[in-house]
């Protein structure tokens, strides 16, 4: 069983798509009540009076709810509706405030942490919401960046033989590096190597449009600018690259954007709405 965690921005429902083009088998329905693994998570979150993610804006306000024993037939209807699966599992960002109910619930299960660089908080939102940002929103996003990943940073080191913390990023560029993570701690033959239609016995590569994002150069650079001083946030990324399983190769982490790559992106935008000078 593998539950895959990670900020709404990270990527995480790629790298769930990654497990499940190799073998894992999403989460069927409760068996009695025909609940999803995300709907039993939001069930406890109302039930305990617990804000919805989107409404957190400090640390102190994201912690685990205490799940009494009365809970835990929810989860024990969604194992045996998963019985005949020999590996299965789920994403789910809101899951972030019941990693200790699901850690109790079930030694089995394992954790795939996934995480990405502070500035995806403003670069992965709609268009028409960026349209609208102010500078407090800005700050409010990182706040709730770093809250969630500080979260997921503590549960990783009180946990580390049931989780693997990754880079969305990382997985997306080199995706064969997660599997032979998850080979080492389960014998699992859907985590095998198997060959791609090429012939070598490289995975499937990870759709980068959904993790990666390859955010145009442009955007990039300036959700970097804005979050340059927001001095805990980036000591907090700082942070989970040194813990992470699979952090993000240093080769391929600039310090900062292309200023370059950026100027010529907004002269290419300039260029194709017919503007005459910048």
């Amino acid at each position: 069983k593998i539950m895959v965690v990670g900020h709404p921005n990270s990527g995480l429902e790629a790298v769930e798509g990654l497990l499940t083009a190799h073998g894992m088998v999403r989460a069927a329905p409760s068996r009695r009540d025909g609940l999803t693994p995300q709907q039993i998570t939001e069930t406890l979150r109302q039930a305990h009076g617990c804000a919805p993610l989107e409404a957190l804006d400090a640390g102190s306000d994201l912690r685990q709810i205490a799940v009494g024993a009365v809970w835990n037939g929810m989860a024990l209807d969604l194992m045996l509706g998963n019985l005949d699966r020999p590996v299965w599992g789920w994403a789910d960002s809101q899951s972030i405030f019941v990693l200790d109910y699901w850690r109790d619930v079930d030694p089995a299960i394992q954790f795939i942490l996934v995480y990405d660089a502070p500035h995806t908080a403003l670069t992965r939102i709609a268009a028409d919401e960026a349209a609208g940002v102010s500078a407090e929103d800005v700050a409010r996003r990182a706040r709730q960046w770093s809250a969630y990943n500080a979260a997921l940073l503590h549960f990783f080191r009180r946990h580390p033989q049931r989780c693997q913390l990754v880079h969305a990023q990382q997985v997306a560029r080199a995706p064969e590096q997660l599997l032979q993570l998850l080979r080492a701690r389960n014998d699992a033959p859907c985590f095998a190597r198997v060959e791609c239609p090429s012939g070598s016995d490289t995975p499937r590569r990870v759709d980068a449009g959904a993790v990666n994002a390859d955010e145009p150069a442009l955007a990039e650079f300036l959700a970097q600018a804005l979050l340059r001083q927001d001095t805990p946030s980036l000591h907090l990324f700082d942070e989970l690259q040194a813990s992470a399983s699979l952090p993000l190769a240093e080769s391929d982490e600039p310090d900062e954007c292309d200023a370059l790559a950026a100027w010529l992106a907004m002269a290419g935008q300039q260029r194709r709405l017919g503007t005459q000078a910048l």
